[in-house]
């Protein structure tokens, strides 16, 4: 190998390296081929894509993007060639994503998602593969959800408005963001990972973060026009001779063109009688003739003979005849989803019945969580509300081995039944629309006025919770199974690192109707309310966690009111509260708050005590919490509460 050609080798590596995908391109077959690099191309099952006469279908790219051909096929004359460009487990990784796709508009960026971690991508080859059934195809491969971040040029809003014209009227959710403009004139997926100093976890972040744009699918063309021809000499008009037929009686054709030849005959001279009429139409001559007197006229004569103003017949007619109306021109997104919303007046809304609670905590057709931390009892908790309900529907995302003899234990306790229970033994993912709606249709039939998801985290598969976005849409599913079955939707939520709040993203807790937060202190599990949207908050309530027989000498755990524990908002603070509360009024964090480490320190407590307290404290407002944990202050009225004054 010559010293140019190790030097050409070392650029071509280097413009890799430099897109942070020469990795990703070694491993799936990428090499040096000329002034550019081939590659393999693979089946939608991740084999090597083989042609019909053996070969292996491999791609060509230029180095320079501004050089012509920028890419080809490797070779001439492949027999059959693939559509997309998707490598090894992409539909696994999209059955994993609950149904999402990201469509890239070229190789490099399918790699730079791949380097990146994200595996459900795919490109098609250019202009020359652009698919023709591009719907039919994604649904093969399972997607409902389709994602794309179109290049910063006339090229990309061109592809991204083909996506969305393809894709209008199929099902799949169709998904365009644009990318910052700082990438600069022809920015791409590959320069927003090269912006992102290929680190993943930024690369989502930005991806995350990226506005989305409203791009409307190019209108339906109208049908073809069906052209009728005027009449000529030759050929008589198609509503005058169905006039002579009728006339005449002629109903049948063969295939010489004659019609039934015992019609009677329509001319005036004639040396016959008519008492065995002998006369027919013939439909390719388009004459007419009587076969007795052996008198044959032409369609415009026949027609005269018959009394028929030949002229009216002639009338010039509009040339163009749709064969089917012009569709109504596609309406603009904003004015179809306009279409959904019904507007009501302050009078309709009143007169609405007022709303019912299922429980003491738990209102009628409403969204709402039951939050605490793992281990402390959620499930027991959610549990006792499907028993107290009656009608429910709980699906168990986790666990699923010991609900029965939960359910059995507390059937037996309670005495009480359970026969409207029904339980899905396995987490329903909320953000596929396709199994969203196949779990609306399998339980309407029940009209059930509980749905306990638990948990939350288990039926958000593929999503994140920190993501308003993910988060958005769970809850659009949770609203949308709500209205279908009229039930409360409760979600089993766990608290975050501190457990002081929900984990994840904030609009979980926004878009609550209620929230039942849960604390468990060796044992003593304390329903508090951590929401109440259109009532007043319900008081605390302490239940103890007693063990109980469930079946095959089996055991299993129930809840009990504990009596000797009350909680009010009037209650009197503890000394570890008071503590909590003095310390936080300290002059050194009064005004800016203190980190729970700096609480720690002070109070000189266990981290579980730590947070316990803290978030008694923030439940009966005297102390409040930053939007991101950290720091904590206290408020007027925890002030008030240790004896201090309330200036702030």
């Amino acid at each position: 190998m010559s010293a140019i050609e190790r030097e050409s080798i070392n650029i071509l590596d280097k413009k890799l390296q430099a897109r942070g995908i020469y990795q990703v391109a070694q491993d799936h077959g990428w090499e040096i081929d000329g002034s550019g690099w081939s590659y393999p191309t693979y089946t939608p099952d991740g084999k090597l894509y083989v042609a019909k006469d053996g070969r292996q279908v491999r791609r060509w790219k230029n180095q320079d993007s501004s050089s012509e051909p920028k890419c080809r096929w490797a070779e001439t004359g492949y027999s059959d060639r693939p559509t997309y460009y998707m490598l090894p487990g992409t539909l696994s990784a999209i059955e994993t994503a609950c149904g999402l796709v990201y469509l890239a508009s070229g190789e490099p960026d399918v790699l730079a998602y791949h380097a990146a971690g994200i595996g459900n991508v795919l490109s098609w080859f250019g202009e020359q593969s652009k698919p023709k059934n591009l719907a039919d195809d994604l649904r093969s491969f399972g997607v409902t959800v389709v994602e794309c971040y179109p290049d910063l040029d006339k090229a990309g809003n061109g592809w991204a408005r083909f996506i969305v014209t393809q894709l209008d009227g199929s099902g799949i959710e169709v998904r365009v963001y644009k990318l910052p403009p700082e990438l600069g004139d022809k920015g791409d997926i590959n320069k927003l990972w090269r912006l992102c100093e290929f680190n993943a976890d930024r690369f989502s972040e930005r991806l995350i973060a990226l506005p989305r744009l409203d791009i409307q699918p190019d209108p339906k063309p109208a049908p073809k026009p069906t052209i009728q021809p005027l009449p000529d000499s030759s050929t008589p008009p198609p509503d005058l001779w169905r006039a002579i037929e009728q006339a005449v009686g002629a109903s049948k054709y063969g295939r010489d063109g004659w019609s039934e030849k015992n019609l009677r005959c329509p001319y005036e001279k004639h040396e016959h009688d008519d008492k065995k009429p002998a006369f027919g139409l013939n439909n390719k001559t388009w004459s007419g003739k009587c076969f007795k007197c052996g008198e044959s006229r032409g369609w415009k004569a026949t027609a005269e003979a018959l009394g028929m103003q030949v002229a009216d017949y002639l009338k010039p007619k509009p040339v163009l005849k749709l064969a089917t109306p012009a569709p109504e021109p596609s309406k603009p997104l904003a004015e179809r989803r306009a279409d959904r919303y019904k507007l009501h007046t302050i009078d309709e809304m009143a007169a609405r019945p007022l709303g019912t609670y299922l429980t003491n905590e738990i209102p009628a057709a409403s969204l709402g969580m039951l939050v605490g931390q793992s281990g402390a009892g959620k499930s027991f908790v959610a549990r006792d509300y499907a028993l107290q309900v009656g009608n429910c529907v709980y699906v168990i995302g986790e666990g699923a081995g010991g609900m029965a003899d939960r359910f059995i234990a507390a059937r037996n306790h309670y005495k009480i039944d359970d026969s409207k229970i029904r339980v899905i033994d396995s987490a329903v993912p909320l953000l596929n629309g396709d199994e969203v709606q196949a779990f609306i249709q399998a339980v309407q039939p029940l009209a059930p006025k509980l749905i306990i998801f638990d948990t939350l985290a288990r039926c958000m598969l593929g999503g994140d919770e920190n993501s308003a976005r993910d988060a958005g849409l769970l809850i659009e599913a949770c609203d949308g199974i709500k209205r279908a079955t009229g039930a409360t939707v409760l979600l089993v939520h766990h608290t975050g690192k501190s457990n002081t709040s929900e984990r994840g993203s904030s609009a979980f807790k926004a878009a609550c109707d209620f929230v039942i937060e849960l604390t468990n202190e060796d044992g003593l599990i304390t329903l508090s309310c951590g929401k109440s949207k259109d009532s007043r908050p319900f008081e605390p309530r302490c239940l103890r966690m007693i063990e109980a027989p469930a079946r095959d000498g089996r055991t299993s755990i129930v809840l009990v009111p504990d009596a000797s524990v009350k909680h009010s908002a009037s209650d009197p603070l503890s000394q570890q509260q008071k503590q909590m509360l003095e310390a936080l009024a300290l002059e050194t964090f009064i005004n800016t708050g203190a980190k729970a480490s700096n609480l720690k320190e002070v109070v000189n407590v266990a981290n579980s005590t730590l947070y316990r307290v803290l978030s008694n404290l923030i439940r009966r407002d005297y102390v409040r919490q930053a939007t991101k944990g950290d720091p904590y202050t206290i408020t007027g009225a925890g002030l008030k509460a240790i004896g201090r004054g309330i200036d702030l």
